[in-house]
């Protein structure tokens, strides 16, 4: 009987053990439940850059590009298959053939690949570090070994004039029509803001394609402008840190010679010119924010600016650093009709930033 009891006690000993180490296999960092950490360190800060759950299982073969501009890389995935991309800049001081780059990106992107369009970007502006500086603006930068896609030809206006004047698309007369003047093409709609960025070298990295969207250039002088300018003076306004999320929603149709209203692309079902811009703005001390909705479209009608559009009700007159832009000229059409919506009526419809916090409405 007691030989019995020994044996017992010794496999109940070895079950203990095997469970034991069952367990701390299952929580350790080599376990495939484990997802590495998101976060990233900013200005003795850290938050959280993008949610465990979207984090690539495969990279593409090609991955990392770097130059004068700066240095993009291709670090996640996001809504979807879509590549989250951080885009750092090159170090102060550094001399103009030295590829040493800062650890903290100026920005991200969340990029689709497969239309070559960006979804939106994410930056900071720093309140009272946010001291403007007024480099000469560099050239554009393509990065075409990671995305291959000529962007310089496609922004070219007498490439949209040759394209949008083809039977298959609008044909000459609505090009005549809808693109009389020079500040009626598509220009190069930046994101994150190059001013927003606070360094010399910060401003150089946001010059890259994927950072960019194709708006009119009437819009992007307009009220665009102007809304980055009351968010800059808000950030600057006090010991604050705003978070700004900038992107693009839906697909702008115009008419065609016949009246058929035409799917519009710089380039061959890529680029896609969009309907809405959009800036998220968030104050990550006070917790407030808001999100700026701009009609891309100079030529809409009334019903237009409501079409297939982003529903809520309009709080800009609530918003009290809005300053520069009024209501008066945030309803003229061929600046850039401009309305507010709370970060909740906004996420009702669009479903990006799925990081886009919970937020105070002023």
């Amino acid at each position: 009987m007691g030989l019995y009891k020994v044996k017992a006690f010794c496999v109940l000993f070895v079950l203990v053990i095997l469970f034991h180490f069952a367990y701390q296999f299952k929580n350790s960092p080599s376990s495939s439940n484990h997802k590495p950490s998101g976060d990233i360190p900013l200005w003795n800060k850290t938050e959280h850059g993008i949610s465990t759950n979207n984090i690539l299982t495969a990279l593409p073969v090609n991955r990392i590009w770097q130059g004068p501009r700066g240095k993009v890389e291709i670090k996640y995935n996001c809504e979807g298959d879509s590549y989250y991309i951080y885009v750092y800049p090159k170090k102060a001081n550094c001399a103009p053939n030295d590829m040493s780059f800062e650890d903290r990106p100026t920005y991200s992107v969340c990029f689709d690949d497969t239309t070559k369009q960006t979804l939106y970007t994410t930056g900071h502006i720093l309140g009272t570090q946010a001291t403007l500086v007024h480099p000469a603006r560099p050239p554009w930068e393509e990065a075409k070994r990671l995305f291959n896609t000529g962007w310089d030809y496609l922004y070219d206006r007498k490439t949209q004039k040759f394209k949008f004047s083809r039977p298959t698309m609008l044909g000459p007369a609505s090009t005549a029509r809808l693109f009389p003047e020079d500040k009626y093409w598509f220009s190069r709609g930046h994101l994150f803001r190059r001013s927003d960025a606070n360094t010399i070298n910060g401003q150089a990295s946001t010059m890259f394609y994927i950072n960019t969207a194709p708006q009119w250039g009437l819009l992007n002088s307009g009220n665009w402008n102007k809304l980055e300018e009351d968010i800059r003076s808000y950030a600057q306004g006090g010991n604050t840190l705003v978070k700004v999320w900038t992107g693009t929603y839906g697909l702008l149709t115009l008419p065609n010679d016949q009246g058929v209203q035409i799917d519009m692309y710089l380039g061959n079902n890529a680029v896609p010119v969009p309907r809405f811009f959009w800036k998220a703005v968030y104050d990550m001390v006070s917790k407030y924010g808001v999100v700026l909705v701009q009609v891309n479209n100079p030529h809409a009608t009334h019903e237009e600016l409501f079409q297939n559009g982003i529903p809520c009700e309009d709080i800009c007159h609530r918003v009290p650093w809005l300053t520069t832009l009024v209501q008066v000229e945030r309803e003229k059409v061929d600046f850039g009709y401009t309305y507010c919506c709370s970060v909740e009526e906004f996420r009702r419809t669009v479903n990006y930033p799925s990081d886009l916090p919970k937020a105070r409405s002023w």
